[in-house]
């Protein structure tokens, strides 16, 4: 991942003054916590997916008093 948790930590100790943090770090920062929220998005509704398939499974099986 080219937005990596090191590669902030690289860029805030480069920064000369706030000015330099501001313009190198914030766009950085923004990116890295975009792609962590997408990849836990994409997790939870694995998740989702997973116990609807168990939840189905489990009433489809024949003996079992259906909703």
């Amino acid at each position: 991942m080219a937005d990596s948790l090191q590669s902030l930590f690289k860029a805030i100790a480069k920064a000369e003054n706030e000015k330099q943090l501001q313009q190198n770090v914030i766009g950085k920062v923004g990116k890295y916590f975009a792609a962590k929220r997408y990849q836990l998005f994409r997790l939870v509704r694995k998740l989702e997916v997973s116990s609807r398939t168990e939840m189905v499974a489990k009433l489809s099986k024949p003996g079992l008093s259906k909703m």
